[in-house]
């Protein structure tokens, strides 16, 4: 048996309770946005210009978590963008719309930008020989030690996430090398992989490092890091016959090119 006072406060947790959860609900019984299911806000993202994106990730804690996992396939379905870089460190975008943003780049100072990877600016200290490579669009950074470069304008570098590792890659060369160099995110070192033909260009292709080479004649070759670093020689058809003077990749959607 409950007493009156039994009663009275069973009402008001009941109350209470009947608050809670029609509270999520107050607005013509529609819930919050951020209880969005997922394949719904990938409907929605897929359908936003690339600065409404990076609007969209700074709504919730929740959106920003599914922004960051979905980035990459967001970034992959988009066209690619006008860039300026200016000698005050700053980066100008412009999307096909015309839509432009300014953004700082940072780690800018003293150094030179070497050239462009998966979405990152490759920035080259000028006096400490390190990497800073800067994503512009996200401001994703990823540092890499000291590496002599003999001639900025003959470097080749690519990035690649490595699954097997689960961290990023930084690998550089020089046009006509016959060395390759990686760095693991993190790891603070330089590791060589030696090649017999010289190194013409690297390319990251569907999570993969290509190389370009030629002695006699063109030959492509895929970078492996287990068991043991190595560059393997693929069978191409044709490209040993390449009449080519500046030959170098050009991916676009499932397939890989070898282009003058």
């Amino acid at each position: 048996m409950k007493t009156r006072n039994q009663n009275h406060d069973d009402d008001e947790a009941s109350s209470s309770s009947r608050k809670k959860r029609f509270k999520t609900y107050d607005n013509g019984g529609v819930g919050p946005w951020s209880h969005l299911s997922n394949d719904v806000l990938f409907l929605v993202t897929m359908q936003l210009g690339i600065f409404d994106f990076l609007s969209f990730s700074r709504v919730c804690k929740s959106w920003r978590s599914f922004a960051l996992c979905n980035r990459k396939s967001f970034m992959a379905s988009k066209p690619p963008m006008s860039m300026l870089l200016s000698s005050h460190g700053f980066c100008c975008l412009e999307d096909f719309e015309g839509r432009k943003l300014k953004t700082i780049i940072p780690h800018s100072s003293g150094r030179k930008c070497v050239g462009l990877t998966c979405g990152y600016l490759i920035l080259f200290g000028e006096e400490t020989f390190d990497f800073w490579l800067v994503n512009p669009i996200t401001r994703h950074e990823l540092y890499f030690p000291a590496f002599c470069l003999p001639n900025l304008y003959m470097v080749k570098a690519t990035l690649v996430f490595s699954s097997s590792l689960n961290d990023w890659v930084f690998v550089v060369s020089h046009k006509n090398s016959f060395n390759l160099w990686f760095s693991i995110s993190g790891k603070g070192a330089w590791n060589h992989i030696p090649s017999s033909y010289r190194i013409l260009d690297l390319h990251t292709f569907k999570g993969k490092i290509y190389t370009l080479n030629k002695n006699n004649e063109y030959r492509v070759c895929e970078m492996s890091l287990n068991p043991e670093p190595k560059l393997t020689f693929l069978e191409m058809k044709n490209i040993s016959k390449l009449y080519v003077s500046h030959p170098v990749f050009i991916s676009s959607g499932e397939n890989l090119y070898v282009m003058d």
